[in-house]
């Protein structure tokens, strides 16, 4: 078994990375839309979570945070691999109690984007010099599994956040992390 490790020393096993398979029906477990969609709200999530186990995932059974809790934690370490960063910018215990949201895309046991927006506060500079705070709604992370990019995913997931989210692209800003932030 290949067994990775999270930063509180959690194992990720029987995962395949290379897919963004997982062992269960996320569809079924995380009750997303017809479509695929499922959208994680921060305020919603439990701040008690356990590592899923085998037995949490039977049939029938399926233990909704702890599923919850695996797909953003493995597909947030997805995401830092594929931006080069050192640490995940999505991750189960950076969401829990936040105002931020996750959009995720599946499709039967393939978790296959993410995107994670939130409220942000930010400096921005008006027309006459001056420095107001803002605090808009902010791309934060978006991650598309390699095997399904430039198939439209991104754009999809990204239609139904603004959408959901009552706004429009220009209205958002784009926070990416580089590797000094992370």
């Amino acid at each position: 078994i290949n067994a990775e490790y999270m930063g509180d020393e959690r194992p990720i096993l029987n995962f395949r990375f290379e897919t963004m398979e997982f062992p269960y029906n996320l569809a079924r477990v995380l009750r997303a839309e017809p479509d695929g969609l499922v959208v994680i709200d921060g305020r919603r999530l439990s701040t008690k979570k356990g590592p899923p186990t085998s037995s949490s995932r039977t049939s029938g059974g399926e233990d909704q945070s702890a599923a919850i809790a695996d797909v953003l934690d493995k597909m947030g370490i997805a995401s830092m691999r594929a931006q080069g960063l050192r640490v995940p910018v999505t991750s189960y215990d950076r969401i829990v109690g936040s105002d931020f949201r996750v959009y995720i895309k599946v499709e039967g046991t393939k978790a296959i984007g993410i995107l994670k927006v939130g409220p942000k506060n930010l400096f921005h500079r008006n027309y006459d010099g001056g420095i107001k705070e803002i605090r808009p709604l902010c791309v934060l992370d978006f991650y598309v599994h390699e095997s399904v990019q430039r198939g439209g995913i991104g754009r999809w997931l990204f239609d139904h956040m603004l959408e959901r989210e009552g706004s429009e692209p220009s209205r958002i800003a784009y926070c990416f992390t580089t590797e000094l932030m992370s």
